[in-house]
């Protein structure tokens, strides 16, 4: 596939004056700030459930249904 030579000229990179700069400069410390505050809101969740006690299967037995499980053997 070839590219026209009107889409090639669209990628070529297009000088930016300083107020244009500092505008996306700001954008990308905004985009960073975001994704550093998700993962860290991530991270807590992660270690909250982590810290969490593990249930053993015996324990969830017992919020079992106690028709079912009256007719099998445990």
């Amino acid at each position: 596939m070839y590219f026209s030579c009107l889409m090639l000229r669209n990628l070529v990179p297009q000088p930016m004056s300083a107020t244009e700069q500092r505008a996306a400069d700001e954008q990308l410390g905004q985009i960073a700030a975001n994704v550093s505050r998700t993962t860290r809101c991530i991270a807590e969740r992660a270690h909250a459930v982590a810290a969490l006690p593990v249930r053993s299967r015996q324990k969830a037995r017992i919020f079992r249904n106690l028709d079912r499980g009256s007719r099998q053997a445990w």
